[in-house]
């Protein structure tokens, strides 16, 4: 069996100056205070340079274009036919220009909101800005970390490519908090620099045991692994890689699925938690 990582599994070294991306926050209560220093700050994403000159222009010629043929339009209008047919007249335009306004108005301040979002990587742990609510975790309380990747397609053309990070704590909800911020292949490494070595001796642990090792939908043991309810061998793989934010598992011979004989299996990325734990354990086994 062989293994493929793909380019989006891969940590790469931290450049000089990225763990600053933006300027620091400073800590409040106590209990951010107990998670050491600031290591890095994200905010939230914004518009600005090429994009907000475009939105400016775009946002003032829909106001004022209308606005201005509404006037003469009213002017026009009152000097012929008189008040209540100038009205009339330019009441749609008039409209048109004030909503063109509200629409504009709604684009920047909504830009400044997720801008005042941010999530804080400490020594100990992360804080962060939610819906209006600051908090915190430590490092040792986050139990995974899920990925995912969608590339956004026009007529088969890729236009972007959306990357969401999901934190799974020991206990409560997950907390979708990263998909909005600045810099997130950035962030992602830093998260999972400061989280794996948390997680790792213990699934090594578990490992040695021969006990189950949980990655969202597939689990491991050294004999084999589960998925989609079913447990299957090793030497039943042929290879497993990472493509198309998919995790793809290829059988060394076809297998029934749902009436269909098929030789591969896939499992979305954003259902795994802690992929690079898991590829790792796949490659290496004991050697982890």
């Amino acid at each position: 069996m062989t293994t493929q990582d793909s380019a989006n599994t891969v940590l790469p070294p931290i450049k000089p100056g990225e763990t600053s991306p933006s300027k620091a926050v400073k800590p409040i209560t106590q209990e951010i205070r107990r998670l050491g220093d600031q290591l890095a700050v994200f905010h939230g994403k914004r518009i600005k340079g090429f994009w907000l000159f475009i939105v400016l222009i775009l946002g003032i010629t829909a106001v004022i274009l209308p606005l201005i043929y509404g006037l003469s339009s009213f002017q026009a209008q009152m000097d012929e036919y008189g008040w209540l047919a100038a009205v009339l007249w330019s009441y749609p335009w008039l409209v048109l220009s004030v909503l063109a306004f509200a629409i504009d108005c709604f684009l920047l301040l909504r830009s400044v909101y997720r801008h005042s979002r941010y999530l804080i990587i400490h020594q100990y742990g992360i804080s962060f800005r939610m819906r209006g609510k600051s908090k915190s975790i430590f490092f040792k309380e986050i139990s995974g970390i899920c990925e995912d990747i969608i590339q956004e397609r026009f007529l088969s053309i890729p236009i972007r490519e959306i990357r969401k990070i999901s934190l799974i704590p020991s206990n409560g909800k997950p907390i979708q908090v990263i998909s909005y911020l600045e810099n997130l292949p950035v962030l992602s490494r830093l998260l999972k620099e400061n989280i794996y070595p948390v997680l790792l001796p213990v699934l090594k642990e578990q490992y040695r045991k021969q006990q189950w090792l949980y990655f969202g939908a597939i689990a491991v043991n050294k004999t084999g692994f589960q998925l989609e309810g079913k447990n299957y061998k090793w030497d039943e793989v042929n290879s497993i890689s990472v493509q198309s934010g998919h995790l793809m598992v290829e059988f060394i011979h076809s297998l029934e699925k749902k009436g269909i004989m098929e030789k591969f299996s896939k499992v979305r990325l954003s259902k795994i938690t802690n992929l690079e734990l898991l590829l790792q354990f796949i490659q290496q086994g004991d050697q982890v």
